[in-house]
């Protein structure tokens, strides 16, 4: 009977034990679960993602019409840091020109606009995106 009454005894502590983590992580402050890889801090203002798509003020803005803009938007600055790098080599003339337009959609469409990494780049931005964008940066920084 002692061991029947420890088993017992040991199942009502796991289960207070339980209740008890279970009660700890609900009081937590949801802050704490964001790291890094999983934050989703947009770096897009929400008339980027309406402009880009031609949405209207009333229409909805779903999900599946945001990761679309993402990847339209995410193109464009890409298209706009290739060209600029390269034009700035060839014809700086034309690199002044396409930097004067980009720092119009820069102001207009980023939510955090001080020309640094962090306001062109997401957190799972892929490595050589980012060296794209670090180069793209030093050209314009050096324009301004």
């Amino acid at each position: 009977m002692k061991t029947s009454e420890k088993t017992t005894g040991t199942q009502v502590a796991n289960a207070k034990s339980e209740n008890s983590a279970k009660n700890f992580f609900k009081g937590l402050d949801k802050s704490l679960f964001v790291t890094e890889k999983n934050a989703k801090a947009d770096i897009y203002k929400v008339e980027a993602y309406r402009d880009i798509m031609g949405l209207k003020d009333g229409e909805e803005l779903t999900n599946e019409i945001k990761r679309v803009a993402r990847r339209k938007l995410r193109k464009l600055k890409e298209n706009f840091a290739s060209s600029i790098i390269f034009a700035n080599q060839k014809d700086p003339a034309k690199a002044k020109a396409l930097i004067e337009q980009f720092k119009e959609f820069y102001a207009t469409y980023f939510v955090l606009s001080d020309y640094s990494l962090q306001s062109l780049c997401s957190a799972n931005t892929k490595p050589d995106n980012k060296d794209l964008m670090q180069r793209f940066l030093e050209v314009v920084n050096k324009g301004k």
